[in-house]
């Protein structure tokens, strides 16, 4: 690499950093990407999604000339999984139309249909085919409009409404009586209700939050209809930085050593590699913990990490083997360990365990109680855990996620400003321009897909 002078710097290890270099590269722009470990988003956020992810990606990638991403399917694998709340297990993230049955027979409560508005729906193989037609064309439709609109102003529920056939505004109707309007709910039902949604909002808006406005409903009942993908990201890495190199971009594995400033812009970036020192105009993080890099964020909410803990058991029982289990129970509400997920593999089990996180938090204070919470909590799933023999890995993974759930004002629905600060130098907390961030700590209202919306309009800027 010989170019020392650079228009961008994009420091973060995921495709979102390539989709962004490559819209500023088709502007002309000199990008220098940064795979840069310690900036990472985590799996959740950016490789679990749905329909309408998958077509805003592939939107952008056909918009900027990355044919080799424009057909995303190749990367995906149906990722199927369950929500348990108390004794309630739902199957979900297959057809929408299974989906819907799921939800029905085990949440009626959360979908008040008549049985002949049931039937009506996927009451027949006629039936179930047509609402999973309909479904994946306005999942599409809403995925490429999205891409399209000029900021997250234009994605509201009259115009998401708008979109869907009789059926699909039939269902949003009944949903949004109860998960906003919380109409006919016993005192049960209600706790219930908000346990469900702050797992679901976790999942699907990356915000552990009870509260919400329609069009975030609206958001949530399509996800819960959606059948659900994991991404191989190392395999769209391996697709995409080529096309990225070959527009002219600069792709690096190296960590960001350190950096100066000159009148609060960026003057140097040093670099781990043997290139050393680069000058960029401008700066983008996108990633979700910054703890590791030398700047401070203005952002002090309450947030939840993930502790990725990894049980090898002997004799793991098989019954749920493959599947991807979120939890929670009404008594973890505002606790400081209200949910956890979990990948069942061969004699293995993967858990996220979402945490409340502090500055100085440390993993040892609470080993102990989390595993004894965790015990617990899966003798609902396997009542012999009492017996099983572990080995652990326990250590800090990459989610962020704002942890609001005593909130009593709205959400905005715009994106959070985010201010960074110079870290590198002891007493100074000099605000920094030119230097952006994407990421969790944005507070985007639909997750992935409005982060993705937010970056989308905010390069025009950067």
């Amino acid at each position: 690499m010989l170019v020392k002078n650079f228009d961008l710097v994009i420091v973060g290890k995921s495709y979102l950093s390539v989709l962004l270099a490559m819209k500023l590269i088709k502007r002309g722009q000199k990008v220098l990407l940064l795979d840069d470990e310690r900036v990472e988003i985590g799996t959740l956020f950016s490789d679990f999604f749905g329909p309408i992810e998958k077509k805003f990606i592939e939107s952008w990638a056909s918009d900027n000339a990355m044919e080799s991403f424009s057909d995303i399917e190749k990367l995906l694998t149906p990722k199927p999984y369950s929500f348990v709340i108390e004794n309630k297990r739902i199957r979900l993230g297959r057809t929408p139309s299974a989906n819907f049955y799921e939800l029905y027979r085990k949440l009626n409560s959360l979908l008040p249909l008549s049985n002949d508005e049931f039937t009506k729906h996927v009451g027949t193989e006629e039936a179930r085919e047509l609402f999973d037609s309909e479904f994946y064309k306005l999942t599409d439709r809403i995925g490429k409009s999205s891409y399209f609109f000029k900021s997250l102003q234009g994605l509201n529920i009259d115009g998401l409404l708008a979109m869907c056939p009789k059926g699909i505004v039939d269902l949003y109707n009944a949903f949004s009586k109860v998960v906003i309007k919380r109409e006919n709910l016993s005192e049960k039902d209600l706790w219930f209700l908000k346990s469900f949604l702050v797992m679901t909002r976790g999942l699907f808006h990356k915000c552990v939050d009870s509260k919400l406005n329609e069009t975030e409903a609206f958001h949530l009942l399509l996800c819960l209809l959606s059948p659900s993908y994991e991404l191989d990201h190392e395999k769209a890495l391996e697709e995409i930085i080529p096309v990225f190199e070959n527009a002219g971009g600069i792709y690096k594995r190296c960590q960001l050593r350190e950096w100066k400033f000159h009148n609060s812009k960026p003057w140097s970036v040093e670099l781990s590699s043997y290139e050393g020192i680069v000058h960029p105009e401008k700066i983008v993080f996108i990633g979700g913990d910054l703890t590791q890099m030398p700047v401070t964020l203005n952002e002090r909410g309450k947030t939840l990490k993930d502790i990725c803990v990894e049980w090898h058991i002997e004799g793991l029982p098989d019954p749920l083997l493959g599947e991807r289990i979120f939890f929670s129970r009404v008594d973890k509400m505002g606790t400081d360990i209200p949910l956890w997920c979990a990948d069942v593999e061969e004699g293995k089990l993967n858990f996220k365990v979402f945490s409340l996180y502090e500055k100085g938090s440390k993993i040892s204070f609470i080993k102990d109680h989390l595993r004894q919470s965790l015990k617990e909590d899966l003798s609902l799933l396997y009542p012999e855990v009492g017996s099983f023999r572990i080995r652990e890995k326990i250590s800090y993974g990459k989610e962020l996620w704002p942890y609001d759930l005593m909130r009593t004002d709205k959400r905005s629905w715009f994106p959070k400003k985010v201010s960074l600060f110079d870290g590198s130098r002891p007493g100074v907390n000099e605000k920094l321009k030119n230097v952006h961030y994407f990421g969790p700590r944005r507070q985007t209202p639909l997750g992935l897909l409005s982060s993705l919306m937010d970056l989308n309009e905010m390069q025009q800027f950067i």
